[in-house]
């Protein structure tokens, strides 16, 4: 039934209690699927200190199984927000795939602690912009960031050097993937 597959996240604490007496996170992540766990497990393995949110109970509990501090919320809820002292976290990151939801956890975060700088994950360009316009300080888009990691690691196998290599994808990055962007194609068929 329904209520069921609820009834573990009603048992859970409220947020706040949860949060009481911890220290504030050094980061904030928004979204624990496949992004938000890579990202979790790069930090913990920096020994920075990081709570996730996700609004999926399975992610959640999948997160706490991985040994993250993983909570259930929408990183877009100013209550949230207050309850994990945002305000105080040196970085927010936006890892959810949705765009509509993206953009409102970007446009929460930037309205609730202005002073906390936001990355966040994006499809594509245009995804990418319209988070930028929305307060992001970086957005990174997925195919084109794959892209240039394959492109990369070919590199480096082909010998070129890796300090030749990272300049290009710095350059290519500085002018908003615009060297690496296809052209529209025509409609003759070319």
């Amino acid at each position: 039934s329904i209520a069921a597959r609820l009834a573990p996240a009603a048992e859970v604490p409220p947020l706040a209690d949860r949060l009481a007496g911890m220290p504030a996170p050094q980061v904030l992540i928004g979204g624990y699927g496949r992004v938000g766990h890579t990202i979790a497990v790069l930090l913990k393995s920096s020994g920075v200190d990081f709570v996730a949110f996700d609004t999926d109970p399975k992610r959640v509990q999948q997160g706490q199984v991985d040994g993250h501090f993983v909570l259930y919320g929408d990183i877009a809820d100013p209550e949230l927000l207050m309850a994990a002292r945002a305000e105080q976290a040196s970085l927010a990151i936006v890892t959810v795939d949705a765009h509509a939801v993206a953009l409102q956890a970007v446009a929460a975060l930037r309205q609730h602690c202005p002073r906390v700088p936001v990355i966040a994950r994006a499809r594509d360009l245009e995804a990418s912009a319209a988070l930028i316009n929305a307060g992001a300080i970086h957005a990174f888009p997925e195919a084109i960031e794959s892209s240039l990691r394959l492109g990369a690691t070919a590199l480096r196998m082909l010998q070129i050097p890796t300090v030749d290599i990272d300049q290009m994808l710095q350059d290519i990055r500085d002018w908003d993937y615009q060297p690496v962007i296809e052209p529209p194609t025509k409609k003759d068929g070319r």
